[in-house]
């Protein structure tokens, strides 16, 4: 059997190696890991000429789901046709790599109510539009899809799971169709390293993954040492990121709208930089003591406690996820499928 793999999806975040390369994204993870398990990996941007000839040569074509009504969306029309194209065949499993998958249900309602929400002229820039814009035929074929997500149980879908992260049935606003379907893989032990890092010339800075939610406003609140978000740093690339949370004295990283703390590349980096993390306790606490404090508390620590800190949650990390050889296996079982 042909040992190749297609990475596709709805966004530049899950079909573009070039963003792959830069930054830590899921989509980058899982195919750093299928690489080293010997399959050839391919990204490319979704198109709406492929057929399931054209796909039948990958052994698993893996197709990234977001909402389709989103800006970031570029790609949904070519995304959506090839999980249509590919309805009921082996080959077809798709991903969720971003928070709140519940927006992906509320756009799926939006265009079952108007379906010609999803090609109106606002979206006449992304990939393939004139072809929808000109074919009732594509367009029923697209629409078609979201009729089959909504309703049809999915393909096996994996989306990125925390150690302490709950169940998919768990997610709010994702129904039984979808999270029945739903697998949560970790693959942070390809990218966390054994080293400990101290850094004795770090600023008195928190480092934010997302500073518009209520929970980091309300974290913040409570601090008296300033915090710059990720946007603020400019880190574009893993290695800026790296850098950033190497510099500071700690990480926030806490929960989205949905009130789910979703996975980040900032949990690797702070880990790898030595950088203790402040995430919503309640849930992180259970993979170990080291991951029940408060950022105002990590905030009054001394440096050495901050880092011996650090070293602590590393490890508790590194134990509560599957090993390189679990994940290997898992994999196996999943895309040999």
């Amino acid at each position: 059997m042909s040992k190749q793999v297609l990475i596709t999806g709805t966004t530049a975040q899950q079909y573009s190696s070039s963003i792959a390369n830069r930054s830590l994204t899921f989509a980058g993870a899982l195919s750093q890991v299928l690489e080293k398990m010997g399959y050839t990996v391919t990204f490319s941007e979704p198109s709406l000429s492929w057929s399931a000839r054209d796909l039948k040569q990958y052994q698993k074509v893996l197709v990234g789901i977001a909402p389709p009504l989103s800006v970031t969306a570029n790609s949904a029309y070519g995304a959506l046709a090839a999980i249509k194209t590919l309805e009921g065949r082996d080959n077809l499993m798709t991903f969720i790599d971003a928070p709140e998958p519940w927006k992906i249900f509320a756009n799926f309602r939006a265009i079952e109510k108007n379906s010609q929400t999803l090609f109106k002229d606002f979206y006449s820039k992304r990939k393939g539009y004139l072809q929808v814009a000109g074919n009732a035929d594509i367009r029923k074929h697209i629409v078609n899809a979201v009729m089959l997500l909504s309703n049809d149980p999915w393909a096996a879908t994996l989306y990125p799971r925390l150690p302490w992260g709950g169940d998919a049935s768990t997610f709010s606003g994702v129904p039984e169709n979808a999270y029945s379907s739903m697998i949560g893989i970790n693959l942070d032990s390809f990218n966390v390293t054994e080293n400990a890092n101290f850094n004795s010339s770090r600023v008195k800075r928190w480092i934010v993954d997302n500073d518009k939610t209520r929970w980091t406003k309300n974290a913040l609140d409570g601090l008296s040492t300033p915090a710059m978000s990720i946007r603020e740093t400019k880190a574009r690339t893993s290695s800026d990121l790296f850098d950033a949370l190497n510099s500071s004295m700690g990480a926030i990283i806490g929960p989205h709208g949905d009130k789910m703390t979703w996975w980040s590349q900032v949990y690797v980096h702070a880990l790898n930089a030595g950088t203790p993390i402040a995430t919503d306790w309640r849930e992180s606490k259970k993979i170990g003591n080291a991951w029940d404090h408060l950022a105002s508390g990590i905030e009054e620590m001394s440096e050495i406690d901050r880092y011996e800190l650090s070293v602590t949650q590393k490890q508790q990390y590194v134990k509560s996820i599957p090993t390189r050889e679990e994940l290997t296996v898992q994999l196996e079982r999943l895309i040999g499928k």
